[in-house]
């Protein structure tokens, strides 16, 4: 491998000649319109992600049987623009031996201090007044499983998809929901609602194999309908013989319809008032981190954020203290 200069995706610009060592997230095989083979890929490190794209058909087919998903790869090749998205045609790509790259090169991390937010999560939940809810949540926040919990990604692609990321984002929810709760919770129960909010993404612990470098997904979420069914049975898993059955129906309904739409992966859509403030406060989590993410990623932009397929627009950037 040749020694150069180490490049990132968020140093890719249109125009780049590149030599870079990338992990594969996914790995397609398609057809253009006139029928030729060529491959689609999504590569990843630390700093983002950015599709692939393999135009000689002989060269597809090599890799498409050699290299897989989960892999680091040393890819040659050019950054294009392609209708105002970054992507990078690939000319050569080779797998890369464990010992020639460091595995945190490719997975990032929150910026937010984890311990910190592992006691933010604890103040949140000695907020709760009922006393059974409350021994529930103490119960599995714990131990072990607490900093599995505590060092989890929120996702692979989208939102908070960095170790940490669920213990962000569970805090960013319960803290909607909160906000929710004080301007116009006079319809709803609180503790409820607050217990929604910290157990709705807890079967993503479960999601995503942590000895993978690019989060898959387990065989078991794969089988068992991903990480609202896994949520649902794991807080079954933990209740206490004597837990009252009204609060447990409740909860499993806020987890199983956090997603808000069936189409949106829902199991059930929200049927009470604090399962659609739930969603709400989920959805607006993931919306303005996938924003910030965008922004941070479009830092060398003077007006406009790259295009984000995810959020299917870009975003206008204003000076922080442009406006006083």
């Amino acid at each position: 491998m040749k020694k150069t200069k180490r490049q990132w995706i968020t140093d890719l610009v249109p125009g780049m000649q590149v030599n870079i060592l990338l992990a594969v997230m996914k790995i397609e095989l398609a057809k253009t319109r006139s029928g030729n083979d060529y491959l689609k890929l999504v590569l990843v490190d630390k700093t983002g992600s950015v599709e692939g794209r393999v135009w000689d058909k002989e060269l597809s087919l090599e890799l498409y049987n050699t290299i897989k998903q989960d892999q680091v790869v040393e890819v040659m090749g050019e950054v294009v623009d392609y209708n105002g998205l970054e992507q990078l045609h690939i000319f050569e790509c080779k797998k890369v031996a464990a010992d020639f790259y460091n595995i945190e090169d490719f997975v990032s991390r929150t910026n937010r201090d984890i311990t910190k937010m592992k006691a933010e999560l604890m103040q949140i939940i000695s907020s709760i007044e009922n006393k059974e809810i409350l021994s529930y949540l103490k119960n599995i926040f714990l131990g072990d499983f607490f900093e599995i919990f505590s060092t989890s990604v929120g996702g692979r692609l989208i939102h908070h998809n960095y170790l940490g990321g669920l213990l962000e984002h569970t805090i960013e929810v319960a803290g909607y929901c909160s906000l929710i709760y004080q301007l116009q919770g006079q319809h709803f129960n609180r503790d409820i609602l607050i217990a929604g909010a910290i157990l709705h993404d807890i079967g993503k612990v479960f999601e995503y194999d942590k000895n993978s470098i690019t989060f898959n997904i387990t065989d078991k979420a794969k089988m068992l309908g991903g990480h609202i069914i896994l949520g649902r049975d794991f807080i079954r898993q933990k209740l206490p013989s004597n837990f009252s059955t009204e609060i447990q129906e409740h909860l499993e309904h806020l987890i199983l319809s956090h997603h808000g739409k069936k189409e949106w992966g829902a199991v059930v859509e929200p049927q009470t008032l604090e399962a659609i403030a739930l969603h709400q406060a989920d959805l607006v989590s993931a919306r303005v981190n996938q924003a910030s993410l965008l922004i941070e990623k479009s830092k060398d932009c003077h007006d406009w954020t790259e295009y984000d397929r995810y959020l299917q627009r870009s975003l206008k950037l204003y000076p922080k203290d442009s406006i006083s």
